[in-house]
């Protein structure tokens, strides 16, 4: 009796070895590997028989497109110059105003006086 029950404790590990190994089947990263580059070539086949058999619509021009001109820099000393001119303009225009404000303020005082 003893044979058996120690044949049995056997088979009964063995049985829940296999079990386990089963359920907690790991994948190899080949067959990974494998899987991602099946899955890379099927869409890669579907997106070319999209292609060929559902072309996209061409849309005739009727009139060339216009030209694509990359936009010109100003240089900084250019911009820092204009900037400059523009500052002194109306620097001599408020002082000029300012000017004007005070002769006005001076004949009305010679008026009054």
């Amino acid at each position: 009796m003893k044979f058996f029950t120690w044949l049995r404790i056997q088979i009964e590990s063995w049985i829940e070895y296999r079990r386990s190994v089963h359920n907690n089947l790991l994948v190899c990263d080949s067959c990974e590997n494998l899987k991602m580059q099946n899955a890379y070539l099927q869409s890669t086949i579907n997106k070319l028989l999209d292609d060929k058999l559902h072309p996209p619509i061409q849309v005739e021009r009727t009139q060339a497109p216009e030209p694509i001109t990359k936009p010109i820099g100003i240089p900084w000393t250019v911009q820092r110059h204009k900037l400059e001119q523009e500052s002194r303009k109306q620097a001599d225009e408020l002082l000029r105003a300012k000017n004007e404000e005070l002769e006005q303020e001076l004949v009305r005082k010679e008026v009054k006086g």
